[in-house]
C-alpha cells in the first residue's frame, strides 16, 4: 500500500530506475560524487512516481476502484519499465564510482603509550609482526 491506498507492484521497477539514474550521474554522465547522485537519483525517482500517477495510475483508478484493475496496471507499468532499462542500459553489469579513500587507516588506532598494536593493522592477530 502506497500514499495513493492502492497496491502497486512497480516498487521493484522504481527502485530500478534510482539506480540507473545514479549510475548515470556518477559514473556515466555527471560524473558526480555518489552522495549528490544518491540524492539526484531519489529526487529524479520522486518526480517519475508523481508522474506516473497523475499521468497513469490516477485516472486509471478514477474509473474503476477495482484494486485487482490497479494491480494489473501497475504490474503493466512494471514491465514496461523493466524493458525500457534493458534497452538503454542493457543486461551487463554497472559499477558506481566510489569516493577514493584519503587515509590509509580502515578503523581506530590505540594512541596508549604502554600498547603498540594498532586496530588498523594490516595483519591478522593471530600472524602478528615480529
Amino acid at each position: 500500500m502506497a500514499v495513493t491506498n492502492y497496491f502497486s507492484f512497480g516498487y521493484r521497477e522504481w527502485l530500478t530506475f534510482g539506480a540507473f539514474i545514479a549510475l548515470m550521474v556518477n559514473a556515466q554522465v555527471l560524473r558526480l560524487n555518489i552522495w549528490l547522485a544518491v540524492i539526484f537519483a531519489g529526487v529524479a525517482t520522486a518526480a517519475l512516481s508523481l508522474a506516473l500517477n497523475r499521468g497513469v495510475c490516477g485516472p486509471f483508478a478514477n474509473r474503476r476502484r477495482d484494486p485487482f484493475f490497479i494491480l494489473i496496471v501497475t504490474f503493466a507499468i512494471g514491465f514496461l519499465l523493466n524493458q525500457a532499462y534493458i534497452v538503454i542500459w542493457g543486461t551487463e553489469y554497472h559499477e558506481l564510482l566510489a569516493p577514493t579513500r584519503r587515509s590509509s587507516r580502515s578503523g581506530p588506532s590505540i594512541s596508549a603509550p604502554t600498547s603498540s598494536r594498532s586496530w588498523s593493522s594490516p595483519w591478522p592477530a593471530w600472524r602478528a609482526r615480529s
